[in-house]
């Protein structure tokens, strides 16, 4: 393998950003069913906004470590949730932990005494975080009702015991309740990431909606049935053999981990708008046709 410098490894990385996002902006996985399930409070200085730039721009991105950008708070500015020196942290159960920082009310604790943070299998967050000088923040109340709910839930099953019963609700939502000091342990009926590269499914639907035209649900799993409409095949006018090596790209390195299925599932969702402007913009695509020979070349230096 060819070593190469930060430098271009940065320019790499900035590049390919740029490409699968194209217009789509940042990877924020918030309110995922667009039912305003975006939104925190605290009693002193009032609602929390984990989307305030709406789909897929600035707001809250989960995945299986930490939860990164910014949370808007409308009386105290932004809070950064991945700051130098601290972050909130995620154990991949959804049990979140560490600080985030506001600059105008220093540091927020996920995991505090008589406190903390959860998000449950179906992306649901639930509990209290601790801010030094704003008070209790509240991730769900149904009473009023309000929430924060993000796409990313984690893999394995949680457990609630209530009284002589025990409820065990799985990724996918479905529960199963047993009688008095019961322990029951469910498989989650949602298939784990590593054995779908591209999520599991039931219906092709699914898929589709995720994805675009040319997924298709096999198996259990979302796959590219038939290419679709894809810019890259416009910018590289169909060459088999570079789009293999953006394919290869795709599925070895993007798909290993969640935010780069996150930015495949956004280039998917926008390439049907993307390609139609670049058969009507020929500037547009010969920038496009630029910018993917670039992340070729750079692919190719580190193989």
């Amino acid at each position: 393998m060819k070593n190469i410098d930060s430098i271009e490894m940065f320019v790499c990385l900035v590049t390919v950003l740029v490409l699968f996002f194209c217009s789509a902006g940042y990877a924020e996985n918030i309110d995922p069913n667009d039912d305003d399930s975006q939104y925190a409070y605290v009693e002193n200085v009032g609602w929390f906004n984990a989307e305030p730039g709406g789909d897929g721009r600035d707001g809250v991105e989960v995945d299986d470590t930490e939860l990164s950008d910014y949370i808007w708070a409308e009386n105290i500015g932004w809070i950064n949730l991945s700051p130098t020196y601290g972050g909130v942290t995620n154990d991949g159960d959804g049990n979140l932990g560490g600080y985030a920082w506001g600059e105008n009310v220093g540091w927020v604790n996920f995991n505090p005494t008589n406190g903390g943070v959860t998000i449950d299998g179906n992306g649901n967050f639930d509990g209290w975080a601790w801010g030094e000088n704003i008070g209790w923040i509240h991730f769900q109340n149904p009473s009023i009702p309000y929430k924060v709910q993000t796409a990313w839930a984690p893999t394995v099953s949680t457990t609630s015991t209530s009284g002589s019963s025990t409820t065990t609700t799985t990724p996918a939502g479905s529960t199963t309740t047993t009688g008095p000091n019961t322990t029951t342990t469910t498989e989650s009926t949602t298939t784990s990431t590593g054995e779908c590269t591209y999520g599991s499914c039931v219906t092709t639907a699914e898929c589709t909606a995720a994805f675009g035209p040319g997924w298709g649900c096999q198996n259990g799993c979302c796959k590219e049935i038939n290419g679709g409409v894809c810019p890259l095949s416009i910018a590289l006018e169909d060459d088999e053999s570079q789009l293999d090596t953006i394919r290869g790209f795709r599925d070895n390195v993007l798909s290993q981990s969640f935010t780069g299925r996150e930015l495949i599932r956004l280039y998917y969702h926008w390439c049907p708008v993307i390609a139609d402007v670049m058969e009507k913009d020929e500037k547009f695509k010969e920038e496009v046709k630029e910018m993917v020979e670039d992340v070729l070349e750079l692919i190719g230096e580190v193989e």
